[in-house]
């Protein structure tokens, strides 16, 4: 049986799946997001590789760009899969493990350094001890580790395949326990981003109000600098990650119950799209503040200006000598 009815299928993969023209359209978007995750992070390692005397916060944005640019890789795999579909479970579980993993490491980069930045601001005469190049190294070890591990349980044991003719299928093997698991690992961020932001706004408008009690206008100013900074950073986790959140709890709850499981596994494919869009927007929120980085980002997409001509009256003109006719 196929998996939709033949009226709608554009040609036939393997496993008699059918793709569809939907299929192909939203594999096309993903798969230029994932060119520009790939892109972007490239850039950003380049210059960061280039740098010397990196600064301790920089080995975290560099995880951060490794971790992105490799979840572009996954997802152009991914794409390539998902119009060939071959069904193998093994395959099926180290995929899901390391697209799961290079995303759980990518948040919690994110998390690190703006725990990087809170230290920075909060105590900035004890930020050089414990913030050092050592201590940023061994946090991203540890950040990797444990979220890939995270991401591979299910391929270490931690599944319930269905029997089915798509074996491959999040809701076909993850159990509900592991999606429980996914909820704490990937909601966790967003509150401690939340109380971090929060913290280093309160800090910073305590010393806005010392500082410039006889200047309101800069007050202002840093008031609302520190406003866009939450804005930008809670604003662009929860648009990118809510829709897959929102999907993931109504699994949990039970509340997707009247869908089937291909169903089910098609509104995660589609919810992680946005989810991954944060891939490409990390490059941007948090390296493009990095002089080299935004010069090179300048240099390579925005293309330089022509010099305007100069007006007419003030152009030089040939001078033309006119002998008078006697």
């Amino acid at each position: 049986m196929s998996n939709i009815s033949s009226s709608s299928v554009v040609y036939w993969a393997l496993n008699n799946y059918g793709v569809t023209i939907f299929d192909i359209i939203v594999n096309i978007i993903v798969l230029t997001i994932a060119s520009w995750i790939i892109t972007l992070n490239v850039i950003v390692l380049k210059v960061l590789h280039d740098k010397n005397n990196k600064e301790p916060s920089e080995y975290f944005i560099i995880n951060l760009s490794v971790a992105d640019l490799l979840t572009g890789v996954y997802l152009v795999y991914n794409t390539l899969y998902n119009l060939v579909n071959f069904q193998n479970l093994v395959e099926c579980l180290i995929r899901f493990g390391l697209g799961m993993g290079f995303s759980m490491v990518s948040i919690w980069q994110l998390v690190a350094l703006s725990m990087d930045r809170y230290f920075k601001i909060i105590y900035p005469y004890r930020y050089a001890d414990r913030c050092n190049k050592v201590s940023m190294i061994m946090v991203s070890v540890i950040t990797w580790l444990l979220t890939m591990m995270i991401g591979l349980l299910p391929a270490f044991g931690w599944q319930h395949p269905q029997p089915s003719q798509y074996t491959c299928g999040f809701m076909k093997i993850l159990t509900i326990g592991y999606f429980q698991l996914l909820l704490v690992v990937y909601l966790g961020p967003f509150f401690v981003l939340l109380i971090i932001y929060l913290r280093i706004f309160k800090e910073a408008h305590r010393h806005a109000v010392v500082i410039n009690s006889t200047a309101p206008k800069a007050q202002t100013n840093n008031t609302n600098h520190s406003l866009k900074t939450v804005f930008i950073v809670v604003g662009t986790y929860i648009l990118c990650w809510a829709p897959m959140g929102i999907v993931v709890i109504l699994h949990v709850e039970d509340a997707l119950e009247g869908y089937t499981l291909l169903e089910k596994g098609n509104l995660i494919v589609y919810a992680t799209a946005f989810a991954y869009t944060n891939s490409l927007l990390n490059p941007i929120i948090y390296a493009i503040k990095i002089p080299r980085i935004r010069n090179r980002f300048r240099g390579i997409f925005c293309r330089p200006r022509r010099q305007s001509r100069a007006p007419s009256n003030s152009a030089p003109t040939d001078i033309i000598t006119v002998t008078p006719i006697d």
